[in-house]
């Protein structure tokens, strides 16, 4: 994995106090032409699987298959890029706050066999004549990366750093500190996302504006633990609405999630990004820094095994959208994407579900789904039907939560892909 990133409802500044730059006359204010081209690390033009532009409001652009796109945008939107590397479909999200102005960008679709681990990074997207340029250090000793990033002044540019290129195969390694060495005015200027990739990997990204001078270039040190073989990573990539990232600060500090045992005893978190190595078993993960007054955010009961994703594309759901008798998507493995609907009536509700991409259900087994209900409802069971025709019932508190809320009565579940259909019994 990197760091840098629906039949159902899926915010995150990212680069605040850019130079003032005047407005481009030919651009309509509030919004940024964007044009980008997709070329591998030759310079060549590369295809784009899949390109996602959304504002987490009412703009959203999907596009696929592509080698460039021109799009007028808002000024802020979350990008989401996938490319196919080394056989393989590899992602990466990041939100960008650009000036009313026309931007050119190449994006570099790296192939991820030729890519090191923790001990290099590459620039993934940057403006059309920064000649960005990393210099990077590693310590063996230390477990250290030290990263410096030289350019044009005020240009956008995206740093990828893998954290772990393979996740199936151990050892397996995570973030576990970064220190930044820089002017605290030009730390606000950076942002960090997150990605995991199929099969499962782990990348972190930053994005930031150039620095205006040479004093104020950061320099980043980034330390990296193993971890024992016989702890698997949870956490949530990242929290999104309509494909837009929901983020709780500006900086480079970890995000608050929790994550805790059956018997409610929560687990520490010993790393920046993925937060927690756990042992196999089922835990309870949800994000505590989303906004209560807009979102719920229901706890989602993770099984965690080996050699299966448990890093999420987590969903809160909006408060103006609870009703009776609805269903949402809550989480979910990114490639799988994942769609869901349900059948309601008085005494049961029928919920069935369908995966986008086969390949990556060999790297997860379960989505995660909400089901929303009066207040007054009761729960008497919950059954999951399967394809060959075995069915299994669930229990509360391990396969399910419910969770209560003003007036409604959230179901969340976990839900296994070989679904045929799941009924709630009210």
């Amino acid at each position: 994995m990197f760091f840098s990133l629906i039949n159902c409802t899926s915010e995150n500044k990212l680069l605040n106090d850019q130079p003032s730059l005047e407005k481009d006359e030919k651009v309509e204010l509030g919004y940024a032409m964007v044009n980008i081209d997709f070329i591998n690390n030759m310079g060549d033009p590369y295809e784009a699987k899949r390109v996602v532009i959304s504002d987490g409001k009412g703009f959203y652009k999907e596009f696929n298959n592509v080698y460039s796109i021109e799009e007028k945008v808002p000024n802020i939107c979350a990008y989401r890029f996938v490319w196919n590397s080394f056989g393989y479909d590899t992602q990466d999200q990041l939100i960008l706050d650009l000036d009313s102005k026309e931007y050119d960008f190449n994006f570099y679709c790296l192939d991820r066999s030729k890519t090191l681990d923790r001990i290099e990074s590459y620039v993934l997207i940057e403006e059309k004549g920064t000649d960005a340029k990393l210099i990077s250090k590693w310590d063996e000793a230390a477990q250290k990366m030290s990263l410096k990033l030289e350019g044009q002044p005020g240009k956008v540019v995206d740093v990828v750093t893998w954290i772990d290129t393979d996740l199936l195969t151990k050892p397996n390694y995570a973030l576990s500190k970064m220190e930044v060495h820089s002017d605290d005015k030009y730390n606000q200027r950076i942002g960090q996302d997150f990605s995991i990739c199929i099969p499962p990997n782990v990348n972190y990204t930053l994005s930031w504006v150039t620095a205006p001078t040479e004093e104020l270039i950061p320099v980043f040190d980034f330390y990296f633990e193993e971890i024992s073989d016989e702890y698997v990573f949870v956490d949530i990539r990242e929290s999104l609405v309509r494909d837009f990232i929901i983020s709780e600060n500006q900086d480079l500090k970890k995000k608050q999630i929790l994550v805790e045992s059956l018997d409610g005893k929560r687990i520490t978190s010993k790393y920046h990004y993925p937060q927690f190595a756990v042992e196999e078993g089922v835990y309870f993960l949800k994000p505590e820094y989303i906004d209560t007054r807009q979102y719920v955010s229901p706890k989602i009961p993770v099984k965690v095994e080996k050699n299966k994703a448990s890093i999420f594309e987590y969903y809160p759901i909006p408060i103006n959208e609870l009703k009776n008798d609805v269903c949402f998507l809550t989480a979910e493995y990114y490639h799988t994407i994942t769609k869901v609907s349900a059948a309601f009536s008085k005494d049961k509700v029928i919920m069935r579900s369908d995966s986008f991409n086969d390949k990556a259900l060999e790297y997860t087994n379960y989505y995660y789904a909400s089901i929303i209900l009066d207040k007054s409802d009761q729960v008497k069971d919950v059954s999951c039907y399967f394809e060959n025709g075995t069915s299994i019932l669930l229990k509360n508190n391990y396969d399910y939560v419910i969770l209560e809320h003003e007036d409604w009565k959230i179901l969340t579940l976990r839900v296994p892909y070989s679904l045929r259909e799941l009924i709630v019994r009210k």
